[in-house]
């Protein structure tokens, strides 16, 4: 998803969008990592002789977080802004330029 355009000068705003975008990024980038992970799990049981009809079971480690929780960080900034931005107008957008 792109991030709308934003004034140069809304300083806040823009660099709310670029983390958006950055979480955006990580989350893809920890799918796709997910994915390889187990893949080369898989790879190196079936290169020990794990025979190829048994199912592999692969137990994700829970303490690294989930897809959830970067969705979850990103909404609160997102909300955050918002609130910001409901309080102070359109100046918080700008940030502190002077």
């Amino acid at each position: 998803m792109q991030s709308p355009a934003v004034d140069p000068s809304n300083v806040v705003q823009a660099l709310v969008y670029t983390l958006l975008d950055v979480f955006d990024a990580t989350r893809d980038l920890y799918q796709t990592l997910q994915v390889k992970e187990k893949r080369d799990y898989e790879l190196s049981l079936r290169s020990k002789g794990y025979p190829p009809l048994r199912r592999i079971e692969y137990v994700e480690d829970e303490s690294l977080g989930k897809d959830e929780d970067l969705m979850m960080d990103k909404a609160a900034v997102t909300r955050q802004f918002e609130i910001g931005f409901h309080r102070v107008g359109a100046e918080f957008a700008i940030g502190d330029g002077t």
